[in-house]
């Protein structure tokens, strides 16, 4: 989504990767906090860029009414399973996979609780679900929503929104954990958004 709203808006003019300073293709940017530790540095960009992506690890990044929030959420099972591959992608020791996600599965829990459940209802904050990136009519709510300028959500086309990633296929999870997840799933507001056409199985996720 960011790579997309950077072709098509001047999205890129403001955003901030919070972790490394950079813009979203790669570019430093000059900031006072350039080469800190990400725990250590104030939540707002201190070069005054008003777009930041923030994965909100330690769940102290502050709601607050006079700020906007785009929230990017998906289904439990392959949220934890991308971190996962991304992890063995970049080399760290990541365990096995039925380890790894029961001990993450507590972040992703109380991170939906916070932004979904108890903020997710504010007029601020627009929840954007994984499965929804690629459709034309998401990406011109988050237009709408962000207030960008020159902004053509037609640009580039068609085939832009018919690219998929696949999932690495033949996972499987024991059944208390798979019990635990599909019982958390049944909460009234996730309900709308994890049907059971979403359970878990091996499928192809839009990018």
């Amino acid at each position: 989504m960011i790579g997309f709203l950077s072709r098509i808006s001047d999205f890129a003019e403001h955003y901030c990767e919070f972790y490394n300073c950079i813009r979203h293709n790669g570019v430093e940017i000059e900031c006072p906090d350039k080469g800190k530790n990400w725990q250590t540095k104030d939540l707002r960009c201190a070069a005054g860029n008003r777009i930041l992506k923030n994965h909100d690890f330690k769940l102290n990044l502050p709601y607050t009414p006079k700020d906007r929030f785009i929230v990017q959420f998906r289904h439990p099972f392959y949220s934890v399973r991308s971190w996962y591959e991304l992890e063995q992608k970049n080399g760290r020791q990541v365990g096995l996979w039925p380890d790894f996600l029961r001990n993450k599965m507590s972040f992703w829990v109380s991170f939906m609780k916070k932004w979904i459940l108890r903020h997710g209802a504010e007029s601020n904050v627009l929840l954007v679900p994984y499965d929804s990136l690629a459709k034309r009519e998401t990406i011109a709510r988050v237009v709408g929503f962000s207030g960008f300028n020159k902004c053509d959500v037609n640009k580039p086309g068609d085939n832009y929104f018919k690219r998929f990633r696949p999932i690495e296929e033949g996972i499987g999870l024991d059944k208390s954990l798979k019990s635990d997840i599909f019982d958390f799933l049944k909460k009234p507001i996730l309900r709308h958004y994890f049907t059971n056409r979403q359970g878990l199985r091996s499928v192809v996720g839009h990018v």
